[in-house]
């Protein structure tokens, strides 16, 4: 495979044994996770009517196709519970709570390494390494993002920079935006700053002031989520200013990041199929859709400690690509296609 990386700046390389795991390997670990998953949450107040009308046991799950016999969970479902009683662990044992998009979401201290571990899979396989310095530019005021991928850019090793006042938009419209940004340009430079975290509409923003201002930013690459605007932005950021961006994409309902992520092909985003099960469903009958059609992904947790969901609609459309990816990652991979309302 060497012919296709000889361009680039770094070697392909894996964060995790897991995201080469086979496929056998994979549906054995997850058929494992979602028995302990069921036991987890079947005593929750959201989960509980549904187990004592249906008693199901280990034997009910004899392949990852199972999770079909289990409830669904909506944003509405979760909105509509006290934060404790979506906990699967004792009080004493949850290490952080974040907010975000009206979600609250639990962790234990090992969660938090699995945050990590899920950021710094998409953060790796897009060249981020030790020696790199990387700008965490959303707010931590929207902390489950914005936390995670500190913690992944902490777990590989480089230099951070959390974001400042100018993460935005919107925070370059105020009065006196213009100083602030000349100082953020001369802080990037001088300290040759090699990636940015941020979305895609202040990236895009932040590339072209500096454009029209006649400075050359040292960024080499860009991470930012698959949003609406992320993916129609992310190819004139490319195309106009010379920055490589990778797409990944989240919920705050699952660890904030990390549920999928391109490698350097930019070629669909890496499914994290050994901490999740996923599932591609018609959005009205909500039946499987074959694969390469459009769905909603349909997301149960496999290893999320504090707080785990059955068959989480994302409200995401997306179509699945089960075919090897060069990269060598063994996961499917997904397209998404729009957002549901």
């Amino acid at each position: 495979m060497a012919e296709l990386f000889e361009n680039l700046p770094f070697e392909n390389l894996y964060w995790n044994q897991m995201e080469t795991v086979s496929q056998e390997e994979l549906r054995e670990i997850q058929v494992k996770r979602l028995r302990r998953t069921v036991e987890r949450v079947k005593d929750l107040p959201l989960y509980q009517s549904f187990f004592k009308e249906n008693p199901l046991t280990d034997d009910d799950f004899q392949v990852p196709e199972d999770a079909q016999k289990l409830p669904f969970t909506t944003l509405a479902d979760l909105r509509s519970q006290k934060t404790q009683a979506l906990w699967t662990v004792p009080r004493h044992e949850i290490a952080r709570i974040q907010t975000q998009d009206g979600i609250q979401t639990a962790f234990t201290r090992r969660d938090l390494l699995t945050q990590a571990d899920l950021t710094a899979r998409f953060l790796y396989a897009d060249g981020t390494r030790s020696n790199n310095l990387v700008q965490i530019s959303h707010p931590f005021g929207r902390p489950a993002l914005a936390f995670a991928l500190q913690s992944g850019v902490d777990c590989i090793g480089a230099a951070s920079i959390p974001a400042g006042e100018l993460n935005s938009p919107d925070s370059l419209a105020v009065p006196d935006a213009a100083l602030k940004l000349e100082e953020m340009f001369d802080f990037l430079t001088s300290l040759n700053v090699d990636g940015i975290c941020a979305d895609a509409e202040f990236v895009f923003a932040l590339c072209s002031q500096a454009q029209a201002l006649g400075l050359k930013l040292p960024l080499k690459y860009a991470h930012i989520p698959a949003t609406e605007s992320g993916i129609q932005l992310r190819y004139p950021i490319q195309k106009n200013y010379g920055l490589k961006v990778w797409e990944h994409w989240e919920h705050s309902a699952f660890f904030g990041a990390g549920l999928a992520g391109e490698c350097h092909l930019q070629d669909g985003l890496h499914l994290q199929e050994d901490r999740f099960l996923f599932e591609c469903l018609d959005p009205e009958t909500l039946e499987a859709v074959p694969e390469g059609k459009p769905g909603e992904l349909v997301v149960t947790d496999l290893f999320h400690e504090a707080q785990s969901l059955l068959r989480f609609r994302t409200g995401v459309v997306a179509c699945l690509n089960s075919a090897p990816c060069p990269c060598g990652r063994t996961g499917r991979r997904i397209q998404i296609v729009k957002f549901l309302k």
